[in-house]
């Protein structure tokens, strides 16, 4: 139990070491990047700090899986180092022991990073865009007014279960838009009934259209409706309306495409969302790879003329599943892997590599 704690506390502090790092070094790069924009549509320090704040999650997000193989080759390079290994191994401890009391805090930071990556970050993501995003002037705000009465344009969508909208522009944190087309869906997809309107504003759970114009559309053809407002009940949400118009957004944690998805916008494939819902079902496990491919590290001493090549063959291996699930993920948003191999296959491929690799450094 002693060794277990021990270890455990080596590779979470070099862990969390390696992860303030190269997050502090990360986001003060960032910040040079941005902070001037920040700085000139606000003029607050306050503003810079918020910006720092809500870019944090991403950030972590983005160098956990090198951190966790980083704090993992500190631990095993320094129970090699102090010979430690070699009273381990004495006693009757395996590598494999090792491993397997390092599993728990490895998932633990697996956890952490899927719900960095994938419940935080969509969120303060689209905030970090509202903050980027240039200010409307108020010459802006005159030319939009003039076009009022001019039908929507559909620069962005979203789908919510049989309704389609499409708006030109969303203001007041996602709770108002502009010039809006709406289309009602039967249960096979047909359009039953197009509408424009004017505004529609989000209050007490439900969106309400002004300035309403209807079509209903029949197979004998079209009949104008009477409708001046319209309210579409259990709608999406102001933070799906915000992600519908931030480009690249980073999709939320479902399964947009799919018969029980509820709310899906943006101009991204199904295959995308899909692929976004499988990385986060693989995203505990990124920690573990990265420590099964540091593991053979433990084997050398600090004069083995070996330990040279397990570091190339541990950065190789953490850095080469980094590499081939990128390809794959571009590969499965072309629609040229299937989603489930595209996320998964690295997975599997890497988990069966360093297992092998460890078992032939054991014996």
């Amino acid at each position: 139990m002693t060794f277990a704690l021990y270890l455990t506390r080596v590779f979470a502090l070099s862990t969390a070491a390696a992860l303030l790092a190269m997050g502090a070094l990360a986001e003060l790069l960032d910040l040079l990047d941005n902070g001037n924009t920040v700085i000139a549509h606000y003029g607050r320090l306050l503003d810079l700090a918020k910006y720092a704040v809500l870019i944090t999650p991403t950030v972590a997000a983005s160098v956990i899986p090198i951190a966790s193989l980083i704090g993992a080759l500190i631990t095993f390079g320094a129970l090699a180092g102090n010979n430690e290994i070699v009273a381990m191994r004495s006693s009757g401890m395996t590598l494999y022991w090792i491993v397997a009391r390092l599993a728990p805090v490895a998932l633990f930071i697996g956890v952490l990073y899927f719900a960095l990556r994938f419940i935080v970050a969509p969120y303060t993501e689209i905030q970090v865009y509202e903050l980027l995003r240039e200010p409307e002037t108020s010459d802006a705000a005159a030319s939009e007014g003039a076009s009022d009465s001019m039908p929507a344009k559909g620069a962005y969508w979203i789908s919510s279960g049989q309704v389609i909208l499409a708006f030109d522009d969303a203001e007041d944190e996602g709770r108002k838009l502009r010039q809006v087309m709406i289309v009602e869906r039967d249960a096979d997809g047909r359009m039953v009934r197009h509408m424009t309107a004017s505004e529609g504003r989000f209050e007490k759970g439900d969106w309400h259209f002004e300035g309403v114009s209807s079509q209903i559309i029949r197979r004998q053809g079209p009949v104008k409706g009477q409708d001046n407002e319209y309210t579409l009940v259990d709608g999406p949400q102001p933070i799906d309306i915000l992600a519908a118009t931030v480009p690249n957004a980073r999709a939320r944690l479902r399964q947009p495409g799919l018969p029980e998805a509820k709310v899906w916008a943006g101009s991204n494939s199904p295959a995308y969302r899909q692929i976004n819902f499988y990385e986060a079902l693989a995203a505990p496990f990124v920690p573990m790879i990265m420590l099964l491919a540091a593991a053979p590290l433990a084997l050398g001493t600090a004069r083995h003329p070996s330990r040279v090549r397990d570091m190339a063959i541990a950065l190789g291996t953490g850095f080469g599943y980094l590499l081939a699930s990128g390809v794959s993920r571009s590969l499965g948003e072309a629609g040229v892997m299937p989603p489930l191999l595209a996320v998964l296959g690295p997975v599997v491929i890497f988990v069966l590599a360093t297992i092998s690799i460890l078992a032939h450094r054991e014996g």
